[in-house]
């Protein structure tokens, strides 16, 4: 039963979200209380609740502290080094781009964040070093652009 109303959680998001119904962090506050309600919790919801936020309250401060942290040392690239290298080896091919992608998601999540993952390998690498994020890295105009150009 559970499990059920677990899935159906996960598609009234998305339903309330996709039509625009509901903000992302306002169906995130009110579809879990709903469904709790109707999974039988009735007045005892509100210490579970309280229960939920003592115990996940430091997760919580270190995976905000992660992404910001992450997210400065993007901005003042950190990882731009890594990046010109993958793009030097990748060249034009978007199947090397692709992978070159991965290989750069892998080295940054060797923290055990995903967080951090997202975020370093999320824009495309042309992005970091030229304006031209409309057009695709394989592109002419991209690379161009771009002042590691093979």
């Amino acid at each position: 039963m559970l499990v059920l109303l677990g899935f159906l959680m996960i598609a009234v998001f998305m339903a309330l979200i996709m039509t625009k119904r509901l903000t992302p962090p306002l169906a995130l506050i009110i579809v879990p209380p709903v469904l709790g309600l109707f999974a039988g919790a009735g007045l005892g919801l509100g210490d579970m609740v309280m229960d939920a936020v003592k115990s996940m309250s430091s997760t919580a401060a270190l995976l905000m502290f992660a992404i910001i942290y992450f997210g400065l040392m993007v901005d003042v690239g950190l990882f731009d080094k890594l990046v010109t290298f993958i793009l030097k080896i990748a060249g034009r091919d978007p199947v090397k781009v692709v992978m070159g992608t991965a290989v750069l998601a892998a080295a940054v999540s060797l923290d055990g964040d995903g967080s951090t993952t997202f975020i370093s390998s999320s824009r495309p690498p042309c992005c970091r070093f030229t304006s031209a994020c409309s057009s695709p890295p394989w592109s002419s105009r991209a690379w161009q652009a771009s002042p590691t150009a093979p």
